[in-house]
């Protein structure tokens, strides 16, 4: 069987420039726009058809996917890769494997590396054609200046014949961030002979999916312009001192250590539009007096219209063993690890969700509230470095606009927390239960060891 070379990829219009040739080719904008699906189709059909030839000295196309932070494959787009194989009805024709891709007919491969702990091993590589940066927005100064002069190759090679390309995707985060400065993004879609730069929203995606529609309808209703411009538009994020959370979290690649003495799982429910989120997370203590401590929340799901029967597969995935657990994941669903083998602390304004789980196979208990609970659960969270995974990424979202409500008048931030974009901090609040003070009181697992 002879391999598809005229088969044609369907590219919704503001992608179809990946196909021209530039230097420089930069997308950015907000959530659901399809960039980095569209990316990966572009570079899997370049792959595909790109050949060694004559022109190109014989050589293969080298493609290399590269992120500031990646601890493992799971970390880089590897995935989506692998999807756009798929959608394109190539999977004969790719060689996969846990470190590389290739193609059977080109021999065309492609790499991953991290940036952060990589840079001066990049260098080394050589022979790059095509450099794609995901999530661009978190690469240093340091990666950008060392990538330059690295991904070069002279014309005729490179995929369009005129020498090595550097691709960017990424959501627009601050208007200093290197990736944006560079792109000169505040210009909007523009390009020269180097560089070509397109902002994208979720309406250019004709695939956009309902889901996020939901998502993007709740917020255009309940949110100003400037936060649903910056998640939605293309705006970038305007810091404020309303932000509960700034300052203190990370998002970054990281993966659990081989021993955790605890892990904490936190769930919030939805109600109408809302999310429901379960979350999962834990701690670690750092320091010569181990008193610096940190925060790990490597998982979180959102769901959003979930019925009640679709909880159990939201938060655990396909079953485990059909015939204890007798839910079935319609939505295929990853879940969450290990959350069936851990206690788990539950927003208790919905005990009969709880009461539902806990029939169905989940430890879980309603998280202790009083007066006040919500600012104590606050001022506990933003005593440890937190450190938010990649993956997690509505959850990052939500931990950058959580905000406290500002005077319409005076402008003065006021000590009331706004009920919006909570679903995700609610949920981290909950994981914590039993650890968290009451202002003037212990904390309850403190109480209970000094009542023995």
């Amino acid at each position: 069987m002879n391999a598809p070379t005229n088969f044609r990829v369907k590219t919704p219009v503001v992608f179809q420039d990946l196909f021209r040739p530039r230097r420089y080719k930069i997308y950015f904008g907000g959530r659901g726009s399809g960039k980095t699906m569209n990316f990966a189709r572009a570079i899997i059909a370049l792959c595909h058809t790109v050949y060694p030839t004559a022109e190109r000295g014989g050589l293969p196309l080298r493609v290399l996917c590269g992120r500031e932070y990646m601890v493992s494959i799971a970390d880089s787009v590897h995935f989506e890769l692998r999807q756009a194989i798929t959608q394109l009805g190539l999977d004969a024709w790719f060689k996969v494997t846990d470190k590389a891709i290739m193609s059977k007919v080109t021999g065309a491969i492609i790499l991953f590396r991290g940036l952060h702990t990589n840079i001066m091993q990049i260098k080394s590589l050589g022979g790059i054609d095509l450099f794609w940066g995901e999530e661009a927005h978190s690469l240093t100064q340091d990666s950008l200046t060392y990538l330059d002069p690295t991904i070069r190759r002279s014309a005729p090679l490179g995929p369009f014949g005129q020498g090595s390309e550097m691709w960017f995707s990424f959501n627009q985060h601050e208007d200093d961030d290197p990736i944006y400065k560079f792109a000169k993004c505040e210009r909007g879609s523009w390009e020269d002979d180097r560089f070509l730069v397109r902002s994208c929203i979720w309406s250019d995606n004709p695939y956009f999916p309902p889901e996020l529609e939901m998502q993007r309808k709740a917020m255009e209703l309940d949110d100003d312009k400037g936060i649903y411009e910056w998640v939605w538009g293309t705006q970038c994020r305007r810091l404020s001192s309303r932000i509960i959370y700034k300052g203190r979290f990370t998002v970054e690649a990281f993966e659990p250590p081989e021993v955790v003495e605890r892990y904490r799982y936190g769930v919030d429910w939805g109600f109408a539009v809302d999310p429901s989120v379960a979350i999962r997370c834990w701690i670690t203590r750092t320091g010569d007096k181990l008193d610096q401590e940190h925060l790990w929340i490597d998982h979180a799901q959102y769901g959003y219209g979930i019925e009640i029967p679709e909880l159990p597969a939201l938060f655990a995935g396909d079953s485990p063993d059909e015939s204890i657990y007798k839910w079935t994941n319609t939505n295929k669903r990853p879940g969450i690890p290990d959350i069936l083998r851990w206690p788990i602390k539950a927003d208790s304004a919905r005990p009969e969700l709880i009461s539902y789980c806990r029939g169905v196979g989940f430890n879980m208990e309603a998280a202790e509230k009083w007066p006040g609970s919500l600012e104590d659960g606050i001022a506990h969270v933003k005593g440890f470095n937190i450190h938010i995974h990649q993956r997690c990424k509505q959850l990052a979202t939500e931990f950058r606009i959580y905000s406290y409500k500002e005077d319409p008048k005076t402008h003065e931030v006021l000590p009331v927390v706004l009920e919006k974009h909570d679903h995700g901090p609610d949920a981290v609040r909950y994981a914590l239960d039993g650890l968290i003070q009451r202002r003037g009181r212990l904390a309850i697992w403190d109480r209970l060891g000094k009542m023995r």
